[in-house]
């Protein structure tokens, strides 16, 4: 396969998707560290049932810390993806049109008049996640790929073209 030439759209869930895993990234440390301090109270707790240490009521205050932490950005994403599905100027529905060869790319939104194109060295970075490609044309605009329509081959065949190109600027989580 030389060049993979496919229309698509990008559905609410690949959105959300995408959404989800900037906001890990963009806070990768506070949610561990909310995420250990959760680990922490359910071992205390474990322990304190079991007999071993004495429960302290002042112990639960950083747990339910975390937990609000999470539970504050979670509920502040799930808002702006709502948000957005009902905005004017949402591209979710919209056919997208993607072309990749082993060098260049081009990804169109027809009917919104925006195009991309250029060498897939060019690109900022891409990331592969479990049903979608984001490709980063710059560190501000990104364009979803939905894999659901790529047959194994075609996916494949994006996956170590990116690869091949933008080296340590692609990674992701990779199917077998």
């Amino acid at each position: 396969m030389n060049s993979l030439n496919f229309s698509y759209t990008v559905t609410p869930a690949d959105f959300r998707e995408a959404k989800y895993y900037g906001l890990f990234v963009n806070r990768r440390t506070p949610f561990r560290a909310a995420a250990l301090v959760l680990i922490v109270f359910f071992v205390y707790c474990v322990l304190c049932v079991s007999k071993v240490l004495t429960f302290v009521p002042a112990g639960t205050i950083p747990a339910l810390m975390a937990l609000a932490y999470i539970l504050f950005w979670l509920a502040g994403t799930e808002r702006e993806i709502l948000s957005y599905t009902k905005s004017e100027e949402s591209l979710l529905g919209v056919r997208y049109q993607a072309f990749f060869d082993r060098q260049h790319f081009t990804l169109e939104i027809p009917e919104k008049n925006v195009k991309a194109q250029g060498r897939i060295r060019q690109l900022y970075c891409a990331y592969e996640l479990y049903r979608i490609f984001l490709l980063y044309t710059d560190a501000r605009q990104v364009f979803i790929v939905p894999t659901k329509g790529l047959s194994q081959e075609e996916n494949r065949f994006l996956r170590t073209v990116l690869r091949e190109n933008l080296d340590k600027r692609f990674s992701g989580v990779f199917r077998r």
